[in-house]
C-alpha cells in the first residue's frame, strides 16, 4: 500500500510510554500523535513484552527493595534507640534536712551540685 506510514520504533516507544508511564488514555494519546487507536494498542501489547524493558524492570525493583530494606532497618534502629532516650530523669529537687553543703561538693553549681548530693547521699545511706 502506497499510503502507508511507518514510524520508527523510538516514536512507538515514546507513544507507548506516554500510555503506560504518564497515565495518558490512548485515545488522546492517538489523537494528539495523529495514529489510529488501534495502532497504538498493538504497539502496547507490542513492547508490553519487551525483555529489554523487563530486565532493566527486574532489577529496578531488585535495587529498590533492598533500599527499602536497609532503610526500614534503620528506622526501626533509629526507633529502639528513641524509645530508651525518652524516659524522664527526675532530679533531687531538695529536701527538707540539710544533706551536704556546698563545701562538701566542690566546683559545682546548681543542678549539678544536686545530683552529686544526692548521689553521694544515697552511697552513703546504702554504705
Amino acid at each position: 500500500m502506497p499510503g502507508r506510514i511507518r514510524y520508527t520504533e523510538d516514536f512507538k516507544r515514546e507513544a507507548v510510554a506516554q500510555v503506560t508511564d504518564r497515565g495518558h488514555s490512548v485515545t488522546s494519546v492517538a489523537k494528539r500523535i495523529g495514529v489510529s487507536r488501534k495502532s497504538l494498542y498493538d504497539w502496547v501489547k507490542q513492547f508490553e513484552d519487551d525483555p529489554d524493558k523487563n530486565a532493566a524492570d527486574a532489577s529496578e525493583i531488585k535495587r529498590l527493595k533492598a533500599e527499602l530494606r536497609r532503610v526500614t532497618e534503620e528506622r526501626d534502629i533509629l526507633r529502639r534507640t528513641s524509645r530508651r532516650t525518652t524516659a524522664k530523669v527526675r532530679l533531687y529537687q531538695g529536701s527538707p534536712h540539710r544533706i551536704f553543703g556546698a563545701s562538701d561538693v566542690p566546683c559545682t553549681r546548681g543542678s549539678f551540685q544536686r545530683v552529686l548530693c544526692v548521689a553521694e547521699g544515697w552511697t552513703k545511706a546504702a554504705g
